[in-house]
């Protein structure tokens, strides 16, 4: 209980915590050695993090232990069970020891406990008697194995501080910046708004330049900006030796310059999209790892899909994006609402991945809330409702027919005296031919 409320176990440091924990154990078992030793990241061997000798009331730390030279004892480490050797120089477990440890520093008695985290074997809090054999009680090794799983606590702590420190850190970079921009804004006007403008031919660039070609398919979309930057994103990848269409659509929480340069981000995390073009859910795992500690306080909708173009099936997964619609003609539009959770630092990743097939003439249309969220003069929303009337009177049209009728719609619906879309508009339509 003592150990449980000590602070120093979360405090964040590690060596000062390590300390605390085997001086705890030994004094507590009266146990002249008491260490705690971590896996390697080859698992080949195991590193002493810190060596409490309790006669000398001394720490040290560094020895390492490689598997190839204690082969059987590495092997019942892999169990994840106690090792209780109260006669460690013959017990079969500890032994190989004896020539080179044991007997030249008279240890007797070793009881060797798992660390785990996440059910991954970590490490081990060894034990030993000096002098004398002791025979390991059962509440010893339930002392022990309890103390052992404080160990984690003490890591994630460890982690914690650092990701608060590098989000200070992080902190104090994005308000220098600001400040830095501040000053440019108020002295430099005119340059700014030429970087503004060569960083949206930048963000342009990033854009799908042509439209795949295929006997078999039809896209077109249409992006409008907000600003001058925008935070909404689209792309695709045709494989045309597989007849396998990739396509991905993202919106940046906010506008401006931090949202394009998220949204610029999340372009470069998938460069490597045709080696996971046929899993898209894999994909949407890739960008969120890839964007991890990144977000500075946006969140990410996206959905990434891929599509046989030539036999019609697909797969699509959702990240907390605006449900897409599937066009079949003579039938009412059709609603993919399984729309997972946003990629972001603050909550868990949670995808929606749902197999989806097109014969030929059915469409598929993917959006961003910019167009169900616009606003009149009267603060009504465009809505998904009149989104999907717009869509289902559009049958006759071309993709890129239906796509500028959407807009406007939207445009009509918002008004001739208003000021700007409220946010960025995006929509992907792609039909099997």
């Amino acid at each position: 209980m003592s150990l449980a409320k000590n602070p120093v176990l979360d405090k964040g440091d590690l060596n000062p915590a390590l300390h605390v924990l085997t001086e705890s154990i030994s004094r507590a078992l009266d146990c002249e050695r008491c260490s705690i030793w971590f896996y390697s990241e080859t698992k080949t061997s195991i590193q002493c993090l810190d060596l409490f000798i309790l006669s000398e009331n001394s720490h040290n730390s560094g020895m390492e232990l490689l598997q190839k030279d204690y082969p059987r004892y590495f092997e019942v480490l892999k169990e994840e069970r106690l090792i209780v050797a109260d006669d460690a120089v013959h017990d079969d477990s500890t032994k190989e020891f004896a020539p080179n440890y044991l007997v030249p520093l008279n240890i007797l008695s070793m009881l060797d406990a798992p660390i785990l985290m996440d059910g991954k074997l970590l490490g081990i809090i060894c034990n030993e008697h000096v002098g004398k054999r002791h025979a390991w009680t059962l509440e010893e090794q339930t002392f022990v194995g309890s103390l052992a799983d404080m160990i984690p606590r003490i890591f994630q702590a460890v982690e914690r501080k650092k990701a608060e420190e590098e989000l200070r850190k992080a902190n104090e970079r994005l308000e220098y910046t600001v400040r830095t921009r501040t000053r440019i804004i108020l002295s430099q006007k005119e340059e700014l708004e030429h970087q503004i403008k060569m960083a949206k031919k930048i963000q342009g660039a990033l854009l799908p330049a042509t439209l795949p070609k295929s006997k078999y398919l039809d896209l077109q979309y249409l992006y409008e900006p907000m600003m001058e930057l925008g935070g909404d994103f689209v792309d695709f990848l045709y494989d045309e030796e597989n007849y396998t269409l990739g396509f991905f659509i993202c919106d940046v929480s906010g506008h401006g310059v931090s949202a394009a340069l998220l949204a610029s981000m999340v372009k470069m995390s998938y460069s490597n999209w045709g080696s996971f073009i046929q899993n898209p859910e894999f994909g949407v795992v890739h960008i969120y790892e890839s964007l991890a500690g990144k977000f500075a306080g946006h969140f990410i909708t996206a959905i990434l899909g891929t599509l046989n173009v030539k036999t019609g099936e697909g797969r699509m997964t959702n990240a907390g994006h605006c449900p897409p619609v599937l066009l079949r003609r003579g039938k009412k539009p059709q609603v993919f609402n399984q729309t997972g959770a946003l990629l972001t630092d603050l909550i868990p990743l949670k995808l929606e991945t749902v197999p989806f097939h097109l014969d030929p003439g059915d469409r598929l249309v993917l959006y961003t809330d910019g167009i169900i969220e616009a606003f009149n003069s009267n603060r009504e929303m465009f809505s998904e409702e009149r989104l999907l009337s717009n869509l289902d009177s559009s049958e006759n049209e071309t993709l890129d027919g239906l796509c500028q009728k959407v807009f406007s719609e939207v445009n009509r619906f918002m008004g001739v005296a208003h000021e700007g879309f409220s946010d960025d508009l995006t929509l992907l339509a792609l039909e099997r031919k």
